[in-house]
């Protein structure tokens, strides 16, 4: 389907690399579902931004030849369409003023941004205008849309929801649910925006570790420390590359206590000491990068004169390869 304004931008690189104006993105055509869930599953997914905003377009197909100067236009689908709404046609522009089943009364090349009258053959796809796309510039009209677009499930026909993905389920992103009584709809999704994520980046993240709040991998049991040099108390070996937020308890009852992290016996945190007793348990975080497959994220503690202590040594990621509860 042809399009004046919009462009289908080849996923392999990214239109967005240094640009600081909204962008439009002439995404996909996708079948809603026949049968529950009522799902499509988007190539490029928008980023959720304050200015970015996911459009969709309703499609059909004419059913017989439409010449130039015909003025009843016949499709597919009558029922998908009213009075008042605006379709285009490849380069065209019509406004429908009647509609009698399949057969929809329209006003031809309608608008000052529209192409000529043209004859359109058997076959053409064709989809609405929506309220986002400019028809005529004096006065200033616009499109009408077929699908408007909610935050929460779609709670009727013309609604849909688009998951732009979370750390808890990063998975859903480019999932866009619709209502039961649009199945079977053939739609076009357009984006505009500042960015966007596509299914090679998605895959991506979800090979690597991104630091996040969700328990990936634990050694809670209790420590003591008594030797004055550095010494492994605690290894988990991880099995994603990327970035880790690492948390530890520590408590000293001597004169001096220390506590590092490293990887691979190799020091990559900071050192952590304490003259004197702690007042109880200290929590201590740090979210270090350039992790790689296999590799053993360890605490290492020493002491300086008495014992000291370590427990709850935990990993923390975006997305855990582990099973979690969510209730």
């Amino acid at each position: 389907m042809s399009n004046p304004t919009k462009r289908k931008y080849d996923i392999r690189q990214d239109p967005f690399t240094g640009v600081v104006s909204p962008l439009d993105i002439w995404n996909e055509e996708c079948t809603i579902p026949g049968a529950s869930p009522f799902y499509i599953y988007l190539e490029e997914v928008p980023q959720n931004n304050a200015i970015s905003t996911t459009f969709v377009h309703l499609t059909d197909t004419i059913n017989e030849e439409f010449s130039a100067s015909d003025t009843v236009l016949t499709v597919a689908h009558g029922s998908y369409w009213n009075v008042n709404d605006i379709i285009l046609i490849q380069n065209e522009i019509l406004k429908i003023t009647a509609v009698s089943g399949n057969d929809l009364t329209v006003q031809r090349a309608y608008g000052d941004q529209s192409g000529p009258a043209v004859a359109h053959p058997n076959g053409t796809r064709f989809r609405n205008i929506g309220a986002e796309e400019l028809v005529n510039s004096n006065p200033v009209e616009h499109g009408i849309n077929k699908f408007v677009e909610r935050t929460s499930i779609p709670q009727t026909s013309g609604e849909f929801q688009v998951h732009y993905g979370t750390e808890i389920a990063p998975y859903k992103r480019g999932i866009v649910r619709f209502h039961e009584s649009d199945a079977n709809k053939i739609v076009w999704v357009s984006y505009k925006g500042l960015g966007h994520y596509n299914w090679a980046e998605h895959i991506n993240e979800l090979q690597f570790f991104r630091v996040g709040n969700f328990l990936e991998a634990f050694s809670d049991s209790e420590v003591k420390i008594t030797e004055d040099n550095w010494t492994l108390k605690k290894s988990i070996m991880i099995a994603k590359a990327g970035a880790l937020r690492i948390s530890f308890q520590f408590k000293n009852s001597g004169y001096r206590g220390y506590a590092r992290i490293a990887r691979n016996g190799v020091f990559v945190g900071t050192e952590h000491y304490y003259e004197h007793k702690t007042n109880g348990w200290i929590t201590l975080v740090e979210d270090i990068d350039g992790w790689n497959v296999r590799d053993c994220v360890e605490l290492h503690l020493k002491i300086a004169l008495g014992p000291a202590f370590a427990r709850n040594f935990r990993i923390y990621v975006h997305y855990p390869t582990t099973s979690f509860v969510l209730l």
